[in-house]
């Protein structure tokens, strides 16, 4: 693939907590998360991707 590496499609779910805030949790991999703003969930899973699939470059 000339050193260029596939996309990868994760879909997020974003739910309301009982107990206030947001739950995030990607559907297909064990990634989950949580905040207190819907600003703060949706920056998160960023920053989260790029240490999961760092890693996974890694091993």
């Amino acid at each position: 693939m000339n050193g260029i590496k596939p996309m990868k499609e994760i879909i997020f779910l974003i739910e309301d907590d009982p107990k206030g805030g947001y739950n995030t949790q990607a559907l297909a991999y064990p990634i989950f998360t949580e905040g207190k703003t819907l600003e703060a969930v949706e920056s998160l899973p960023g920053a989260i991707l790029q240490e999961v699939f760092d890693f996974e470059e890694d091993t």
